[in-house]
């Protein structure tokens, strides 16, 4: 690789630099392209997530849904030349397309305050909750990302880190019509990714400890990651049991956790922030205490902060009607009263989950109001709003076993709207 002309680092983190760079082609023309170094020199499992990057990019090459890996190189003074600033940066780096903006740098305005960078809804968010085209464009990213994750499914990978900032909107249009939509959602980001059917290679690419949930943003994590950690076992995809899940002999399905946490990110295109599942400082003060109590049940200072973290995302997570459902002490459904109180807890928790959400919206609206001249009447608006949350309902089921894989969730009736 010769000849790349870097401009703008546009973000740094623990284990790498992003940067915007671009290279003439044999015909001329200036390409733009995103690269990525990896900080080698840091820990060893920086490498692993770079090789774990290129692996599944060369895979995944030919996928109109995932942006589009060119290659991997490690970088010498001798192998490769810069045109810039680059020849003290020596290590591993990945080579992209520049496929658009990320969904995260389109809905957040960030603003820098005392050394402190805050985040506030952006003028694309209010547009997308306020204009009458906004609930078209959350849908349509929505059902991008699903077939983005049908996908990855047929090549067997699983993402395991699906938010805003690795969905990057290419061409994105201020008015797109219902019928043609000027952007295309691209997955990105393969750093967390495992294949579904190659235990070999997911023991290369992760090492001997396997996969864990330290991978992946715990913002978006479902239930049975931060239940793991709890319980010091290893990732549940590996086929260990995972005690709070149920029917925890059978193997979870890989699809769950990338439909969980896009359920995150549609209510985070709903409500403006990433930090849905928080509980108030009191709440948190009030386990912190509770749990002292039996604090010698914990090996470590370590182990107490996680089963902490693990009772406090499970808070959270009621306060919007998510939980296990009543059961008996075997923690199966053992009668027909069982699955009918069961049955009326999920009814009565998916309205817990829709005041809640209601609850939570800033704008006070709903998610419909702004869209009334859309519909050809009342009814069908009203259905429109109750389809978006039922379907984002569905994707933050408990259970991993009661969320859908991508093709049923394209089936939702949520997507039959404005076609």
């Amino acid at each position: 690789m010769e000849g790349f002309e870097l401009h703008d680092k546009f973000a740094a983190g623990s284990q790498g630099e992003v940067w915007e760079a671009f290279r003439v082609n044999s015909q001329g023309e200036k390409e733009r392209f995103v690269l990525k170094r990896v900080l080698l020199e840091r820990d060893a499992s920086f490498a692993l997530a770079g090789q774990r990057e290129a692996v599944f990019g060369e895979r995944l090459q030919d996928r109109p849904e995932v942006a589009r890996f060119v290659e991997a190189f490690n970088f010498t003074e001798e192998s490769v030349s810069f045109t810039n600033e680059a020849q003290s940066r020596v290590g591993f780096w990945l080579v992209f397309r520049h496929e658009g903006e990320s969904l995260d740098a389109l809905l957040y305005s960030r603003i820098e305050a005392s050394k402190v960078v805050l985040l506030e809804p952006s003028e694309f968010w209010h547009r997308m909750r306020r204009d009458a085209l906004g609930a078209q464009v959350r849908r349509e990213i929505l059902r991008q990302v699903c077939e983005g994750l049908v996908a990855l499914a047929e090549e067997n990978v699983a993402h395991r880190d699906i938010k805003p900032s690795n969905l990057l909107l290419s061409e994105l249009d201020n008015s797109p019509s219902a019928k043609s939509w000027p952007f295309r959602v691209k997955l990105a980001d393969f750093g967390s990714a495992l294949d579904t059917e190659d235990g070999p290679l997911n023991a290369r690419l992760y090492g001997a400890a396997g996969p864990t949930m330290h991978e992946e943003t715990r913002w978006y994590r479902p239930p049975e990651a931060f239940l793991a950690a709890e319980t010091s076992q290893r990732f549940p995809y590996m086929g260990n049991d995972l005690n709070g899940v149920e029917d925890a002999s059978r193997p979870l399905p890989y699809h769950a956790f990338d439909m969980w946490s896009l359920g995150v990110v549609a209510l985070e295109m709903l409500l403006g922030t990433a930090h849905i599942f928080q509980i108030s400082d009191r709440q948190r003060a009030r386990l912190r205490a509770k749990l002292t109590q039996v604090s010698y049940l914990y090996s470590s200072p370590q182990a107490f902060e996680a089963a902490l973290e693990s009772r406090c995302a499970f808070a959270a997570l009621q306060d919007f009607g998510i939980g296990p459902p009543p059961s008996t002490s075997d923690g199966h459904l053992d009668s027909a009263h069982d699955a009918a109180a069961a049955a009326a807890g999920k009814g009565s928790n998916r309205t817990k989950f829709r005041a809640m959400v209601r609850e939570r919206d800033p704008l006070k609206t709903g998610f419909y109001f702004a869209h009334a001249g859309e519909f050809d009447s009342v009814e069908e608006m009203e259905l429109y709003g109750d389809d978006e949350l039922d379907f984002v309902w569905w994707l933050l089921q408990w259970s991993p076993f009661d969320r859908p894989t991508p093709e049923q969730a394209l089936r939702h009736p949520f997507f039959g709207h404005f076609t």
